[in-house]
């Protein structure tokens, strides 16, 4: 009597560990693609405050013979300096806040913040 080898596929002990290799690369490559990908919402927040700040600063620059040089609101921005006042990317309904403070100098400084990366 021969034993009938069938020599054309896997057992199921070689596909049990591909799958166990499968789930500890995931396991591990998983959670630091979520936090690379954090880290670039916040990059792209970092970086969409800085073109809000320098399209702040164009607008003073074009305003200076005004009593107040500065934008009252970020839409003021709109269509003159940016397309549209952009989102936190982490949630993409987020505005920015803009906060303008007069010096007892009378002196001018403004911020441009983000409530979801403070």
């Amino acid at each position: 009597m021969s034993v009938l080898h069938n020599s054309r596929g896997f057992t199921l002990i070689e596909l049990l560990i591909v799958l166990a290799i499968i789930a500890i690369i995931a396991g591990i490559a998983i959670p630091r693609y979520t936090a690379s990908l954090d880290k670039a919402k916040e990059s792209a927040c970092a970086a969409n405050i800085a073109v809000l700040e320098s399209a702040v600063m164009r607008y003073w620059a074009d305003n200076l013979d005004e009593d107040d040089p500065y934008p009252a609101t970020l839409q003021e921005l709109e269509d003159n300096y940016i397309k549209a006042v952009p989102k936190c990317p982490k949630d993409n309904t987020t505005d920015y806040q803009f906060n303008k403070e007069t010096g007892e100098d009378g002196g001018v400084t403004f911020g441009i913040t983000c409530p979801n990366h403070p």
